[in-house]
């Protein structure tokens, strides 16, 4: 092989080198990043309380899925310039850090952000609040003279206001159990409620107790029958529960009336227990 072909051949070789290693190590973009401190939600009067337990946010750019991030949150996005995004409430649902979700009864906050790849574009609060169109079949903060809740025939303990451990405000309610009235059972006062087919049906409440307890659904089926759904565990500060009963109801028959149930009862060995309450909302768009 003479001198020119061997410079040719050297030529050509170090051409399909060079091609190769772009094929294989192909420039990657640079994204930037969004970062977000902290999510609330707006007040309003016609939903009650604004306490809240927002644990991830949901990010979209212009419609477009980015990912679900745990608060507060620092993620990267594969864009540049001016891009709307949408922020949604992520929450525990029925309090299980396993079954994470978006609140639907949260409208997004919207946000129009510039972004440059590398940089960091930093958000101190999100806002998110209720629909516009959510309707509130209960809402109760304690504040008032008389309960929400009635207890039932079977309870042997009564309820109580309390002065010194609400979350908000001047009371709460208390649901307080001993050794001489060792179970407590009351449901939702008034009418059953009904709920259009469909629909996203859930009760929020804050709470504070030192044992477990129960809720469930009062329903005009069979002559008033009652049915235990959720065991909340203890929780020695006050927590904030998003209780989903959506797909229960319209398992259970969409047609049928319903009232929210409660039952606390003295735990093995206990000479006590105490459940508190406050803020207590059944809400369905």
């Amino acid at each position: 092989m003479n001198s020119f072909l061997k410079l040719v051949f050297l030529f050509i070789f170090s051409l399909i080198m060079i091609s190769g290693c772009n094929i294989v190590n192909p420039d990657e973009s640079i994204p930037a990043y969004v970062e977000i401190k902290t999510m609330n939600v707006a007040p309003n009067a016609n939903f009650g309380s604004n306490s809240h337990n927002i644990k991830d946010v949901w990010a979209y750019a212009d419609g477009k899925y980015i990912g679900t991030f745990e608060l507060p949150a620092k993620f990267p996005v594969l864009l540049e310039g001016n891009q709307t995004f949408q922020f949604g409430a992520g929450i525990y649902k029925d309090g299980i850090s396993a079954t994470r979700d978006k609140y639907p009864l949260y409208q997004y906050d919207t946000r129009s952000l510039k972004l440059v790849a590398g940089e960091v574009t930093s958000i101190d609060t999100i806002t998110v609040k209720y629909f516009d169109g959510i309707t509130v079949k209960l809402l109760d903060d304690f504040e008032g003279s008389s309960f929400s809740l009635d207890t039932l025939n079977t309870s042997l303990a009564p309820l109580e206001f309390d002065t010194l451990n609400a979350f908000e405000g001047k009371k709460c309610l208390k649901m307080y159990v001993n050794t001489n009235e060792n179970v407590l059972e009351c449901k939702t006062n008034g009418p059953a409620n009904y709920f259009p087919l469909g629909s996203s049906i859930y009760v929020e409440f804050n709470y504070k107790c030192d044992t477990k307890f129960y809720i469930g659904l009062n329903s005009t089926v069979s002559a008033n029958s009652k049915a235990i759904i959720l065991q909340i565990n203890p929780s020695t500060n006050w927590n904030k529960m998003y209780f989903n009963l959506s797909q229960i109801i319209l398992d259970y028959g969409i047609s049928y009336g319903y009232q929210l149930y409660f039952l606390v009862q003295l735990q093995p060995g206990e000479t006590q227990n105490t459940v508190y309450l406050d803020n207590l909302k059944w809400l369905h768009d």
